[in-house]
């Protein structure tokens, strides 16, 4: 029987790029609460003719990618927890210092927490994680094999945790940076957002 539990759900800002002034909607959450992670933010709730949020007073010269705000809601659901993938976000205007930005930047769902919910055997936490290519929670060298697999047509990979260098394809270049990652070399992994920028 699904029941309202206690969840929370952090926002990530995924472009690089200058802003002053977001307006963005997450499907789910009717009655959240959000609060900025970045300092001096400011997050508002507004009916337009819909709920969405509305994020300003970004620090000067503030950039992505970043995670963005925490969200706290109750949510219905069968089961525990629900994939994240269930939650996605609609960018309805993005602003920076010189006005109205060119395309809407990507907001996504970045991690949920229902710890609350104590719930077996999946856990508490559900994230995306660029590099974790088996989507266990670690990147280790099997994480770059299972790459290699999937550039080659062998496996199946998702791009938001294969695509690490966030080039629209998976390749042997994306199993070599992963494998540096797992043994600790400084590697920066960059997936595409795992969610849709525009209104659905």
């Amino acid at each position: 029987m699904s029941q309202d539990l206690p969840c929370t759900l952090d926002l990530r800002l995924y472009d690089a790029r200058e802003v002053t002034r977001l307006v963005f909607a997450v499907n789910a959450f009717t009655n959240a609460t959000c609060e900025s992670v970045i300092p001096g933010m400011t997050i508002t709730f507004e009916t337009l003719p819909h709920r969405v949020l509305i994020a300003t007073n970004f620090p000067e010269g503030f950039r992505g990618p970043a995670t963005l705000a925490r969200c706290a809601a109750e949510l219905p659901h069968f089961e525990c927890p629900p994939p994240l993938d269930e939650f996605f976000t609609s960018v309805y205007e993005a602003e920076g210092q010189d006005g109205e930005l060119e395309g809407l930047p990507a907001i996504c769902p970045e991690r949920l927490d229902c710890s609350e919910w104590r719930c077996e055997p999946e856990g508490p936490f559900v994230a995306d994680r660029c590099g974790d290519s088996d989507d266990n929670g670690l990147i280790v060298a099997k994480d770059a094999l299972l790459a290699l697999r999937a550039a080659v047509g062998i496996e199946q990979c998702a791009p938001t945790l294969c695509d690490v260098d966030g080039s629209g394809g998976i390749t042997a270049t994306d199993a070599r940076s992963v494998l540096a990652y797992a043994v600790g070399l400084s590697v920066v992994l960059d997936c595409p957002p795992p969610c849709t920028i525009n209104p659905p």
